[in-house]
């Protein structure tokens, strides 16, 4: 059967990963979102097919761990993170 190639594109202030670099329509292949820097927090996850179409994505783990299912074609993962400003206002006790 043939098998098409996961691209992770690489982001910076987190470390993604896909189980699986190659795959076969159909089969799962699970993206993990590792490492993420102390400024930066989890805002999204696309996954597109060689014509940019969107492929649906399954979260398992908010932020850190999602799935999708390998269309016939190559897919490009793209994870985009934000900065992590902290909610002015809050009542927190600073770190003494």
């Amino acid at each position: 059967a043939d098998t098409y190639p996961v691209v992770t594109e690489p982001v910076e202030g987190a470390t993604i990963t896909t189980d699986l670099q190659q795959a076969q329509e159909g089969q799962t292949v699970t993206v993990n979102i590792a490492d993420i820097a102390a400024d930066k927090q989890f805002h999204s996850i696309t996954v597109v097919d060689a014509d940019n179409n969107p492929v649906d994505t399954t979260e398992v783990v908010a932020g850190e761990q999602y799935t999708f299912t390998m269309p016939a074609s190559a897919v490009t993962v793209k994870v985009v993170l934000e900065d992590n400003e902290p909610e002015e206002g809050r009542n927190h006790c600073p770190d003494l």
